[in-house]
Formats: C-alpha cells, structure tokens, sequence
C-alpha cells in the first residue's frame, strides 16, 4: 500500500496547544508549562543536538522534572512570570537546557 499524500500538521516545532479542536488538557497549564510540553527529545532530535556539541539527555532531564513538579500542583503557579516575555533568556540559570534551546530555534 503507497499513500497518495501525507499531510504533515506541521512542518516545524509548535506548541503543545496549538489552537484546535482538540485542545482538551483538563490541567491548567502556566505559559512556561505549554512550553515545556512542546519540546521534543525523540531520539533523532536528541542524536542531532549531540552532533551539534550540545547535551540533549540533561536538558530532557531537567524538563521532564519541571514538567512532573507542574502535574502535582493543586493549582497552576508559574514558575517563571517573566515567561514568555522575557523570551530563551528566562533559562539562561540552565545552561544545559537554555543551549538546547538555541539549538532548536537556529
């Protein structure tokens, strides 16, 4: 079986709500969580950050904690209110995870 198409939701990273009908998270989620979510450590990305100098597994880490920590609040509670104005600069204290970042943006 060949498809005649696929169709891609997207051809480059979006969030984790991206503003359709099947936004349904029940959560509540802060802008910096949103963010968080939307970040992919698929093993591909992982390796092509790796051959770019940068470490993936501990800015994956770092996420997946901050992420675990969001899911046990009673209420939301930004972590970072300067989020998402203050831009990539807000994890520049991680370098691991701000580098990451940049990587991912380029």
């Amino acid at each position: 079986y060949k498809p005649d198409r696929i169709e891609l939701e997207s051809p480059s990273f979006m969030g984790f709500a991206h503003e359709y009908h099947h936004e349904k998270d029940g959560v509540g989620l802060t802008p910096e969580d949103d963010f968080l979510l939307s970040l992919c450590f698929c093993p591909s990305c992982l390796a092509r950050a790796a051959r770019a100098g940068i470490e993936g597994q501990a800015a994956r880490e770092l996420v997946k904690q901050w992420i675990a920590e969001a899911c046990e609040r009673a209420l939301p509670r930004r972590r970072f209110p300067e989020f998402p104005a203050s831009g990539l600069d807000t994890f520049l204290p991680w370098p691991q995870l701000h580098a990451y970042l940049l990587w991912r943006f380029e």
